[in-house]
């Protein structure tokens, strides 16, 4: 892939930019230093977030106690797997050039959080650093399901020359939101599209969004809202009434 190292390092650096790893240069293939090779615990997180959200089926190998290859014998070096602490990843690093540093990813009651550690002075210390992180994110937030995804959002939009004079809206996915204790108090949803929606138009056609914002007018996330049904347009003389009421403004 790239032909040579620096050209692969290159497609890498531009693929995590993609990602919004906005602060992350590679400069080789194998992570060890090098002059301007560089990334942030930011962006870290989010490539750990990534790998949970976009790879699931992969995910399982983060928490392979170990591995043989070729004869040889790799211990994970993440001690944070054998503590029983709902930890089940992700990944330790360590140079002399920057220390010692672990993304830990754990999960508790259907609730998941990362923490990332960067320059230690040892895996003890990475690992005690993590899990205090970990504790304190499960013991003082909490992620709220704010729209349902299939939620009628509007009922009975009005339509345009279609064969039906309304349709329901629904959420396309789950909007969410993390919370601390006492937090989430004022929260509203907000719906906008353009009306009428006019024929024709396939269901689950994305014609708007629905917002969610909290008591300052913040936006706590979004999801797209669609069609249910299909609309099919009118033809021939109730086209032509529905116009004519239309601009009689009935």
């Amino acid at each position: 892939l790239g032909g040579t190292e620096a050209a692969f390092a290159q497609t890498m650096t531009n693929r995590a930019e993609g990602l919004g790893l906005t602060n992350t240069i590679f400069k080789n293939a194998t992570g060890w230093p090098d002059e301007g090779h560089l990334t942030t615990a930011k962006d870290m997180f989010i490539l750990a977030s990534r790998l949970v959200r976009d790879f699931p089926e992969q995910y399982h190998h983060f928490s392979q106690p170990g591995f043989t290859y070729s004869g040889i014998s790799q211990p994970n070096r993440n001690g944070l797997l054998f503590q029983n602490v709902g930890v089940d990843g992700m990944k330790t690093g360590h140079t002399d050039d920057s220390g010692y540093h672990l993304l830990a990813s754990a999960q508790r009651q259907n609730q998941r959080y990362i923490a990332v550690v960067m320059g230690t002075k040892g895996f003890k210390e990475r690992e005690a650093e993590a899990l205090k992180g970990l504790n304190w994110a499960f013991a003082n937030f909490r992620e709220k399901t704010l729209v349902a995804a299939q939620t009628v959002v509007v009922k009975a939009a009005p339509t345009w020359l279609a064969n039906q004079p309304t349709v329901d809206l629904i959420a396309k996915q789950d909007v969410k939101a993390l919370f601390g204790s006492g937090e989430g108090q004022g929260v509203q949803a907000e719906v906008v599209y353009a009306g009428p929606i006019a024929a024709p138009l396939a269901a689950g056609t994305e014609v708007g969004f629905v917002r969610v914002l909290d008591a300052n007018g913040n936006e706590l996330g979004r999801t797209p809202v669609v069609t249910t049904t299909e609309l099919t347009p009118l033809t021939g003389f109730a086209a032509w009434l529905s116009k004519l009421a239309s601009r009689l403004g009935f």
